[in-house]
């Protein structure tokens, strides 16, 4: 029996990417949120532990913040672009799940979270030179399993129910590499990582990052359409898919206008983006409710990304059942 599908309505999830620094309150529009993921925790021997040295302390600013928005649902998120090394050998054996597991709800329970959320990239995939093997399709679904039976034990003895989510690639090979239909089971939320479909650093054809349909001169064929329909046939409810939206811009670069994937010649906004690394983002911030935040680094991954360092927060939110044809949300990771 898995986890059912709740009625949240409209969810909008942000991701907080502090790092060596303590949050600032004003810099969080919480009544424009739903959720916010604090990211990230890291992995060591096995065990997930704080990947900061203020997490602690903003941990208790979130406290703070959710105490004067009681709806606010705080998350832990484990791993990202540069921290995912850890997983596949925590995944693999029910010895190495278990460690892996108790030390995530204590993490939980240690600093008063409503979840957790996975962000591995990627099973099955090299990702960021992060070991790898074929048991990660199999051991995906046994952590995600578990951590669901142990936060429910955890949330039964609190009178709570704890979130469980995760970052999904994508893409057809995201879902090659798992077993979504079984792995929805026990989560709440999929989030879509829909965008760096084309990047300026290493890609030699001009298009758009986060289109929403497919372009017929696109060679990847990639688009958030896509994404959804396919995990929607791969067994994922439509209310459990959170389309993820970027509030960032891709660098531009200089190309032959008149027909999509022309190639590209150089990356002008470079410098400029160099000079000004504070000021468009936090034009977008602002307007999706959160303030301050630098770009993320980028890469593709997996036919579609995930983040590396960032400093600050954007929006998310829901894919409803017409997320299949429409943008119905925001969601930057």
């Amino acid at each position: 029996m898995g986890v059912p599908v709740l009625a949240f309505g409209l969810v909008i999830i942000a991701y907080l990417f502090p790092q060596e620094r303590v949050i600032d309150p004003a810099e969080i529009t919480a009544d424009k949120l739903t959720h916010i993921n604090y990211a990230f925790a890291n992995i060591k021997d096995g065990r997930v532990v704080e990947g900061f040295s203020h997490d602690a302390e903003n941990f208790k600013v979130l406290g703070r913040i959710r105490k004067r928005h009681p709806h606010l649902k705080i998350l832990i998120s484990v791993g990202g672009w540069t921290w995912s090394g850890g997983f596949s050998d925590a995944a693999l054996s029910p010895q190495s799940r278990r460690r892996f597991v108790e030390s995530a709800v204590a993490f939980v329970r240690r600093h008063d979270l409503d979840g957790f959320d996975v962000d591995w990239e990627y099973p099955g995939q090299r990702g960021y030179g992060n070991p790898y093997r074929p048991e990660d399709k199999e051991s995906f679904t046994a952590l995600m399993a578990e951590l669901r039976a142990a936060l429910d034990a955890e949330g039964k003895k609190r009178r709570r129910h704890y979130l469980l989510t995760f970052a999904a690639g994508a893409s057809s090979n995201f879902l090659a590499h798992t077993e979504m239909d079984r792995v929805q089971a026990s989560v709440d939320f999929v989030n879509l990582m829909t965008y760096d479909c084309r990047e300026a650093e290493g890609d030699p054809l001009a298009g758009h990052h986060a289109n929403l349909f497919v372009h017929p001169s696109d060679p990847d064929q990639q688009s958030a359409d896509r994404a959804v329909r396919e995990f929607l046939a791969a067994g994922v409810p439509a209310a459990k898919l959170v389309l993820g939206v970027p509030f960032y811009a891709v660098p531009g670069a200089t190309w032959r206008p008149g027909t999509m994937g022309s190639t590209a010649r150089g990356n002008p906004w470079s410098s400029a983006w160099t000079r000004n690394t504070r000021a468009w983002p936090n034009w977008w911030a602002a307007r999706a409710g959160c303030a301050s935040g630098t770009r993320r680094r980028r890469r593709r991954s997996s036919g579609m990304r995930t983040s590396g360092p960032s400093s600050a927060t954007t929006t998310p939110s829901r894919c409803a059942a017409s997320a299949a044809t429409s943008a119905s949300a925001a969601w930057a990771g």
